[in-house]
């Protein structure tokens, strides 16, 4: 997979501009699951220190996206129970936050949104399915922020990414693919139309739908 190219500037701290794209490398794929990355050869990769390199590395595993490992740290492969903790809390926090964009988005905000979903369809058949990752990636930030309170907006953002590596996982197979772009435009629709409920039953049926791929992974993980 591609990896993103950033550009490390003097404005800010290097050690964030790297764990910024440590994690978009995580978001759209390019990072994948079981993967190493090593403080030295990213450093020297970057043209940057270890210092920065290794804060960054140390955040990011603080922030349960990365595990270390004997040779550095990894994209975690977490369990499915660990991936049940993480689909109860998408069950409290996102029906509140799509409740607040049915309610608070802008037209400018909600055209944004459908703007995302159509670059998602555009990828759905993409023989490279990284390319869909990172349109489906890009959805989720796009209808995370549209909730108001950056706070809870942040705290979504979070345990979503905790979630990449059964996501990466679901999003390589086709059906995969249908499932997210058929639920988001339920999503999206009812955004449109100022209806949360609508909004919020589109997300339940999608966590269910989720939840019953569970043994299905966990089958492929063991293997």
């Amino acid at each position: 997979m591609t990896r993103s190219k950033g550009v490390i500037v003097q404005s800010e701290r290097l050690r964030d501009q790297i764990y910024k794209l440590i994690r978009d490398d995580l978001r759209t794929g390019a990072l994948a699951p079981g993967e190493r990355l090593v403080e030295v050869s990213l450093a020297k990769k970057l043209g940057v220190s270890r210092t920065p390199v290794r804060e960054a590395l140390f955040q990011l595993a603080s922030d349960g996206l990365l595990a270390e490992s004997s040779r550095g740290y990894m994209l975690p492969v977490h369990t499915t129970e660990e991936i049940r903790d993480r689909l109860e809390i998408r069950r409290l926090l996102e029906p509140e936050i799509l409740r607040r964009a049915c309610e608070e988005a802008s037209s400018r905000q909600i055209k944004s949104l459908l703007k995302a979903l159509e670059e998602e369809k555009k990828y759905i058949d993409a023989a490279d399915a990284s390319k869909f990752i990172g349109a489906n990636a890009n959805f989720r930030l796009v209808l995370l922020s549209l909730c108001k309170n950056p706070l809870l907006t942040r705290c979504a953002e979070l345990y979503d990414d905790q979630f990449q590596c059964f996501r990466i996982w679901g999003l390589n197979e086709p059906r995969g693919r249908e499932l997210a772009v058929g639920s988001h435009e339920k999503i999206c629709n009812a955004i449109k139309d100022r209806k949360p409920a609508a909004a919020v039953k589109a997300l339940q049926q999608l966590l269910d739908r989720v939840e019953q791929m569970l043994e299905q992974y966990r089958d492929s993980v063991a293997s």
